[in-house]
């Protein structure tokens, strides 16, 4: 394995062919050439279809996350959506995001301050 993105929630193993490729792709991680973009996809419709997600991150009483307006320490998002429907006729939306930090659960997080949770999350 060269990297494992997002290993602490579902995440994705990349893996190279030969050892040229992994060296590579190492050093792309290491020196942080890499860009990671996130697809999404919503059932609700979003206060804004784009833009920048900015906040701190913290825990509520029932152990999940929430977006404060502080920033201190902020997780920041960026983000564009388009509208879809899905072939059974369902109205949905498709984002696609790009941590410009690195918190565990930003995405999810940035979504639903947004009005609209990830499908199925």
């Amino acid at each position: 394995p060269v990297h494992r993105l997002d290993k602490v929630t579902s995440g994705v193993l990349l893996v190279a062919k030969t050892r040229e490729a992994a060296g590579e792709l190492v050093s792309a991680f290491r020196e942080r050439r890499v860009s990671k973009y996130y697809v999404a996809i919503v059932d609700k419709k979003p206060k804004k279809a784009q833009g920048t997600v900015k906040g701190d991150m913290e825990r509520t009483r029932r152990s999940a996350w929430k977006l404060l307006r502080e920033c201190s320490n902020p997780a920041v998002t960026s983000f564009v959506s388009a509208p879809f429907t899905d072939p059974s006729g369902s109205a949905l939306r498709m984002f696609v995001m790009k941590p410009l930090t690195g918190r565990t659960h930003q995405l999810r997080v940035a979504l639903r301050s947004i009005g609209a949770p990830i499908l199925g999350d």
